[in-house]
């Protein structure tokens, strides 16, 4: 990772070994972020992400950390991980490439070559 890309924290394997980090909002509220086992695509951990906030409910981030968060994110959206050293294309990457589009548990082509 870049010395000045931001990251909430270090990545751990959840209990079901779905990739997650735990990290503290402003005020030291207990947040985590997960690769969700919904399974949306054939890909495990890629159709959806938890937001787990314990405690109540608002949720208070500075400057820095919205700014690591939105970086898991766009990770998760271009590489299928919330870890930032897993540089791997995402799974479904070949699959787009090759005008089909990811839905459900399959890959159909796009109509019209869209």
């Amino acid at each position: 990772m870049p010395p000045n890309q931001p990251s909430l924290g270090k990545v751990e394997p959840s209990q079901r070994g779905f990739p997650m980090v735990k990290f503290q909002d402003y005020y030291g509220q207990k947040l985590a972020l997960k690769m969700s086992s919904l399974a949306l695509s054939p890909f495990p951990g890629t159709s959806a992400l938890e937001l787990i906030v314990t405690g109540p409910k608002m949720v208070v981030m500075e400057y820095v950390q919205v700014g690591a968060l939105v970086e898991h994110l766009h990770h998760w959206l271009l590489n299928g991980t919330i870890d930032l050293e897993d540089k791997r294309p995402h799974p479904a990457a070949a699959m787009l490439e090759a005008g089909k589009q990811v839905r459900g548990k399959r890959a159909v082509k796009k109509k019209g070559g869209e």
